[in-house]
């Protein structure tokens, strides 16, 4: 089970991405050059993309996002953090 308590960074957060029209495949295939990037998928819906960063701290968390963000073809992000859940 992980849960996120008090101040305590949770290891991963999601971070939705809106992409450029055509560029969803050379987007896919740069997340898979990013070592912070553990899952990614495309989504139908308001965004493009569901990714799940790994981030120990939330210096990490800010360098992984701007890295994303930084991807050619990445319009926008929304970043979320867990504030309290669980696992199976």
């Amino acid at each position: 089970m992980s849960e996120a308590h008090g101040s305590r960074l949770p290891r991963h957060a999601h971070v939705l991405l809106n992409m450029e029209l055509g560029a969803e495949r050379r987007v896919m295939d740069a997340l898979r050059e990013v070592p912070s990037v553990i899952e990614a998928w495309r989504v139908y819906g308001v965004y493009d993309a569901v990714i799940k960063v790994r981030a120990e701290t939330p210096a990490e968390l800010s360098d992984a996002v701007a890295r994303l963000r930084r991807i050619a073809g990445v319009r926008s992000t929304l970043t979320l953090i867990p504030i309290e859940g669980f696992e199976r």
